[in-house]
């Protein structure tokens, strides 16, 4: 669920970003109005986790030992390194693609990043049981074909529409690697460790 409504954060931002620059404003102005709206996003972001955790349970403490312990003994080396790998292909669009659209003339991005998520949110639904029924690893090995394939998709890129090419690849591919790899990742791991092993899954 997280994962999803990700998505539609992913889709929303650009079009925040557009909104920011749009105008005649002076670059302090576009600045100022960034931090508020941004200021503004969070006390909602806020307010709405305040109403969520009423009433929730607090967990029960357990003795706790050592976290470089727990990660050594459970550590997925393989799985860690291909989430490195996922992490900088995302990375990777959200870094280079304004500065790819400058040099190839291209008037906005923001079609692109909704495209991915529209695409990841819709092919997240639809491959919900494939990760039960197959297994984690085809579905890693074919998000990471997919990421790949996504990148040549630039190369012929002259119009800001062939942008939906490479941006449709990139988000089922985002939509089948980052639960197949988290799910490999922390299944390792015994569950009362689970937090230990989403956050060293999430960082690398």
């Amino acid at each position: 669920a997280l994962g999803t409504s990700g998505f539609l954060g992913l889709m929303i931002g650009p079009l925040i970003s557009d909104w920011l620059g749009s105008g005649d404003l002076t670059q302090e102005q576009m600045v100022q109005r960034m931090f508020w709206t941004a200021a503004a996003l969070a006390l909602a972001s806020a307010i709405a986790t305040w109403f969520a955790v009423q009433g929730a349970v607090l967990p029960v403490r357990h003795a706790r030992p050592p976290l470089l312990s727990v990660i050594r003994q459970y550590h997925p080396l393989m799985i860690s390194m291909t989430a490195a790998v996922m992490g900088a292909g995302f990375a990777i669009p959200a870094t280079f693609l304004r500065p790819f659209a400058i040099e190839a003339h291209l008037s906005h991005v923001g079609v692109f990043f909704v495209i991915y998520a529209m695409t990841g949110f819709c092919a997240r639904l639809a491959s919900r049981s494939l990760f039960e029924r197959y297994g984690n690893r085809p579905w890693i090995v074919v998000g990471l074909t997919l990421l790949s394939i996504s990148y040549l998709c630039y190369v012929p890129v002259t119009n800001t529409w062939h942008l939906i090419a490479p941006a449709a690849l990139a988000g089922m591919a985002h939509a089948l690697l980052f639960p197949s790899i988290m799910s490999a990742g922390t299944a390792v791991f015994p569950r009362r460790y689970l937090g230990v092993a989403t956050s060293l899954i999430l960082a690398m």
